[in-house]
């Protein structure tokens, strides 16, 4: 699917986007499917991510990231629950700085009844109809992450979505969870794909 120019109208600034990376360069998106063999040759694919409900459908065309400290957070979005079955994929976010207009704000902050932040301080109606639209719906309805500031929140906090397909330049790890997930094991699986990526590339990008 080609991401249109009109999808990417992220506000995400520059100097929030290369503070963060330099903190947190790779990322981790959580799936039910996909195989290193088809991620290596396709990328991240936007629309991929699982519906938990019909309610919490994922915004269009977008692929969920998180950072480290957040990854439980990325099993939740893909509707993994103990013992099941998924693909932990990490990703450097670092080239991303050429497209910041395709990064946009995780909506569940937004939309869920125990989420962080209110709609009505950045000038926008709550999502209060799941039987009409899913919480996806609502942020392009709204266009979640055009509005100044909120995009770069969403990235401090370490949850977001990206327009479009990630390339597979930017993949650097599948890791599959054949029947062991637990939120103990996505920690420690965590830390090791980390620890990998940082001796893999150490020498190739200067860490």
């Amino acid at each position: 699917m080609t991401t249109q120019i009109e999808d990417c109208y992220g506000t995400l600034t520059v100097e929030t986007f290369e503070a963060i990376v330099a903190k947190h360069p790779v990322w981790f998106h959580a799936s039910r499917t996909g195989t290193w063999p088809s991620i290596a040759r396709e990328g991240l694919r936007g629309g991929a991510a699982e519906r938990r409900t019909d309610e919490l459908a994922a915004r269009a065309n977008c692929v969920y990231l998180v950072e480290p400290d957040s990854i439980n957070h990325a099993f939740e979005m893909a509707g993994l629950v103990d013992g099941e079955s998924g693909y932990l994929v990490a990703v450097d976010l670092r080239p991303m700085r050429a497209n910041l207009g395709r990064i946009f704000p995780d909506e569940d902050h937004w939309t869920i009844v125990s989420g962080i932040n209110d709609p009505a301080t950045i000038g926008l109606a709550p999502w209060n109809d799941p039987l009409k639209e899913s919480s996806g719906e609502w942020a392009d309805r709204v266009r979640l992450g055009a509005q100044p500031g909120v995009c770069d929140e969403a990235l401090r906090y370490g949850q977001i979505a990206v327009r479009g397909t990630i390339s597979p330049d930017s993949v650097w790890h599948v890791y599959p969870m054949d029947g062991e997930y637990t939120s103990q094991t996505a920690r420690r699986v965590t830390q090791e794909i980390l620890e990998e990526t940082r001796v893999r590339h150490a020498r190739r990008h200067g860490w």
